[in-house]
């Protein structure tokens, strides 16, 4: 489904990630993990067409979409949750979910995402016309997931989503994001908690600097003596 090739980007002068490979096909939940500053998030905002591929392609079935901008590459069945949630403070939960569906022209359609986000998460129906600068980072970790659903994607993009919540939390974001997969979604899940990515993925990448440096299966990246020791504090 997702093909990136040999791409790399830069902020400036600086070369934030080089030669980065990676695929995800349907279905799977593929796991991007390092440590903060890896190029983990330059990749996401490269394939999603926030920042531009100074060389490389990213292709999405079957199409070149590198370098597109990033509302068409929404239309074409790619959503992100960003790091750091990013909702809209002084919009309401449910001003947020139809912001997330602003390419489904169809009411019926958008009434079918808004039942589906409350099925996953219910809170979200009860604080429907709150402010979302208002949720605790749990609930505006859900609103993000359940905004980004709401254009109906082929294929998720999760930027470090447990990233500044609370461990019983970042379990509970965890669990749901395996339930979105076990129904079907395809998932590209970036994080730094490598032990909760990996537990969930399919197969998995690791960043260092800028770099690609390991790939395997979930299994093979745990029994990997580099993820042992620098990412599970295994001696």
């Amino acid at each position: 489904m997702l093909e990136v090739k040999n791409i790399e980007s830069k902020y400036g002068n600086i070369q934030a990630i080089s030669d980065v490979s990676l695929s995800v096909k349907r279905g799977e939940l593929v796991a991007v993990v390092g440590a903060n500053g890896a190029g983990k998030s330059t990749t996401m905002k490269t394939i999603m067409g926030l920042l531009k591929a100074s060389a490389g392609q990213i292709i999405f079935d079957n199409k070149n979409i590198t370098n597109l901008p990033a509302h068409d590459i929404v239309n074409l069945g790619i959503a992100l949750v960003p790091e750091g949630r990013m909702v809209f403070p002084y919009f309401t939960v449910l001003e947020n979910l139809n912001a997330g569906a602003y390419c489904i022209k169809n009411k019926a359609e958008v009434s079918e995402g808004l039942n589906y986000v409350f099925s996953l998460f219910p809170l979200l129906k009860d604080r429907l016309h709150q402010k979302a600068g208002t949720l605790s980072g749990g609930e505006q970790q859900m609103l993000a997931i359940g905004r980004a659903l709401m254009s109906k994607p082929k294929l998720l993009l999760m930027d470090e989503p447990s990233l500044g919540l609370a461990p019983v939390i970042v379990d509970k974001i965890i669990e749901l994001i395996q339930e979105i997969h076990q129904q079907g979604m395809t998932i590209l899940l970036v994080e730094q908690d490598v032990y909760s990515a990996l537990e969930i993925a399919d197969r998995g990448y690791v960043m260092e600097n800028g770099r690609i440096v390991l790939e395997g299966t979930a299994n093979e990246l745990m029994e990997s003596a580099l993820v042992q020791k620098k990412y599970l504090g295994i001696a």
